[in-house]
């Protein structure tokens, strides 16, 4: 078999185990918090989560595709791609930045926890999308497994033993991106 081929398989069952796995783990996550958030709690983080996913491609211009677009072009410069990647990242930030009063003074819930999720979920798919990029496919599948397993063990410290409700969930949607950032510096 063509050695292209092979790295090809290869790294399909690679993606495969670190998709599978941390949706496997997410899935298993879902009876955990109908049992400790309310029906209004876990409709409330639903949404939340489901807005971040939906805003994240509008707020940061798509730049983790295009960072990931960029970096397979052998002709590009991995540094340049990467920095510009971050760049149009600090910009939206600063945007959200100019946005957070307004959602404040209209005394939209969860505000801060909503613009800080969105912020560090496009960092990370940037991060993310550079490590694949440049071939490291078994650290990209890795990074998913270890965010799910964070956000799973931080959600049983935080809803189960600490109670802490809808914060708690959310504290650790933003300590499962912290333990990726601190790994991937």
């Amino acid at each position: 078999m063509d050695k292209r081929y092979k790295n090809l398989l290869g790294n399909s069952v690679v993606f495969a185990v670190g998709n599978l796995g941390s949706k496997l783990i997410t899935f298993l996550l879902v009876p955990l918090y109908t049992y400790v958030l309310t029906k209004s709690q876990y409709g409330t983080v639903d949404v939340l989560t489901t807005t971040v996913s939906v805003l994240a491609p509008i707020a940061s211009l798509d730049i983790f595709d295009a960072v990931f677009r960029f970096i397979m072009d052998k002709s590009e410069n991995d540094k340049s791609v990467f920095t510009n990647g971050i760049l149009v990242t600090l910009y939206s930030a600063s945007l959200m930045l100019i946005v957070c009063p307004v959602l404040l003074f209209f005394k939209v819930p969860l505000a801060m926890p909503f613009l800080i999720i969105l912020l560090l979920n496009v960092l990370l798919s940037i991060l993310q999308n550079f490590i694949r990029g440049i071939g490291f496919v078994k650290i990209f599948a890795l990074t998913g497994i270890l965010n799910a397993l964070v956000l799973g063990l931080s959600n049983i410290l935080f809803l189960v033993i600490f109670k802490f409700g809808i914060q708690g969930y959310l504290f650790s949607i933003i300590l499962s991106f912290f333990v990726l950032y601190f790994l991937f510096l």
